[in-house]
């Protein structure tokens, strides 16, 4: 029995869809012998994948009712797919118990017994298998299901289960866990697409058939690395871009900050001697302040400066106002207080005054620097469009080489004995038809560009009017 991880996917619905129906995204379901499910409530496949997706949207309430912080890193591939297939040989003595049996354990294998999980049966290939769909998120607490060493847990569990049924048809397997038993780092092969692999397997037999294989997979090999060659370079541009951006824009907002404090502290330059002039002023008229009330005369005069007349006889605020004059005759504490309050009324107006005049000095630097940074996005955005559309244009040249490569490896299967690169019959209106499909997608790139370009131009037009229009008011 070979068990299978296939890579996570964000959607149950496309795997379940695809596990519960025909292939080709048929709506009959003629290849589906049995379904199963573990930990839900319905033994409906379609209602079980719909639980199963309204469970991993609610992660973040149940890590909350269960009392787990909400920390650490997202993701977004909630759905797992595991495939168990049998040799045709274990087909005949391999019942419904035996499969799910097989089914369950390779569950718990993962560590994924308490998670929800749908179990499906299929009877549309020569070898017996079975699909298990299981929501990686937990439904008690809304935990991810740890994908370590998921792969040599679930070949390891394999093994074990082929030893205890008493025949190993799994040879290699057994081979890698003694080498690892050995300390030897070991790395199971390399899945390859059906498609290649039927092409590989379809056609032995015939002349120079392992020269031809050995001379597809070079080549395949080659395309391979100028993909991911290319993948890397789109990348490298992307981080360049986006860092140089970063760059210019912390540049902008730097300069205008230095810019800013350096017209601040002009300001408060200015203001430094009046206020210096301001504090002495004040501690004279405290000093004589605090003289002249030892004298009944002095005291009166004292009242005369801390109490303001005119609040006493206006409607406004009359009594606060009669409360401070007494206060004032009454003590002289009051009286001092008072005085001080008169001096930080008169500190605060300047003060004031000084910060309207550093509001008005950086006004025009934080304006200019708001101009700095959209014309530095506008830039920007003219850039990224245009990397878009490069990165798109090299994407696909990169599908139409593959599409000549998987041309070209099906007819030198189909006559080993051409030379490759030479073309076969029908091959100069395939190749054509590969040329026309390109340029199809490449006009279609064109005006999607073009189409972009012209919707940012309109709305950076607008934008300017609108910068026009408040500048004119």
């Amino acid at each position: 029995m070979v068990p299978k991880i296939h890579p996570r996917g964000t959607s149950f619905r496309g795997l379940a869809n695809y596990v519960l129906h025909d292939k080709g995204r048929a709506s009959t379901t003629e290849r589906v012998e049995w379904v199963r499910t573990r930990n839900l409530a319905t033994q409906n496949g379609h209602v079980a994948w719909r639980v199963m997706a309204a469970t991993a949207m609610r992660a973040s309430e149940l890590k909350a009712r269960a009392g787990i912080k909400n920390t650490g890193r997202k993701s977004a591939q909630v759905a797992m797919h595991v495939t168990l297939a049998w040799h045709p040989e274990e087909s005949s003595g391999l019942t419904k118990e035996a499969m799910l049996s097989a089914a369950d354990g390779a569950i718990r294998a993962l560590g994924a017994e308490d998670r929800q999980a749908i179990i499906v049966a299929h009877n549309d290939e020569e070898q017996p298998h079975v699909h298990l769909v299981i929501n990686r998120v937990s439904a008690e607490d809304g935990r991810m299901l740890s994908s370590s060493k998921e792969k040599l847990r679930l070949s390891k569990w394999a093994l074990d289960l082929e030893k205890q049924n008493g025949e190993v048809l799994c040879e290699q397997r057994e081979h890698n866990w003694k080498a690892r038993d050995r300390s030897e780092y070991t790395r199971g092969k390399k899945d390859r697409p059906r498609h290649t692999h039927e092409l590989e397997s379809g056609h032995k037999g015939r002349p120079e058939h392992e020269k031809t294989v050995k001379t597809q997979r070079e080549l395949d090999a080659r395309l391979g690395r100028e993909t991911r060659r290319l993948r890397e370079r789109h990348a490298a541009e992307w981080n360049t871009l986006l860092s140089s951006q970063r760059d210019a824009e912390r540049s902008i907002r730097a300069e205008a900050k230095q810019a800013a404090r350096h017209a601040v502290q002009e300001i408060r330059d200015e203001y430094r001697g009046v206020l210096e002039d301001l504090y002495r002023a004040q501690s004279k008229e405290l000093k004589d302040f605090v003289k002249r009330d030892r004298s009944i005369a002095g005291r009166a005069r004292n009242v005369l400066r801390v109490v303001d007349v005119r609040k006493i006889f206006s409607a406004e605020d009359r009594k606060s106002a009669l409360t401070d004059a007494y206060n004032a005759i009454s003590s002289d504490g009051n009286r001092v207080d008072a005085l001080k309050r008169t001096h930080d009324a008169a500190e605060k107006k300047i003060l004031g005054r000084r910060l309207r005049d550093e509001r008005a000095a950086t006004a025009p630097i934080k304006n200019s620097a708001k101009e700095r940074l959209a014309e530095s996005r506008a830039v920007f955005d003219t850039a990224r469009h245009s990397l878009v559309f490069r990165h798109a244009m090299e994407d696909a040249a990169n599908r139409t080489d593959w599409k000549s490569r998987i041309r070209d490896r099906k007819i030198a299967y189909e006559q080993p004995t051409k030379v490759i690169g030479t073309k076969a019959p029908g091959g100069a209106a395939a190749a054509k038809s590969q040329s026309n499909d390109a340029s199809s997608e490449l006009r279609g790139l064109m005006d999607l560009y073009l189409r972009k370009k012209a919707a940012f131009d309109r709305s950076t037009d607008r934008q300017n009017e609108r910068d026009r229009d408040e500048l004119e008011h």
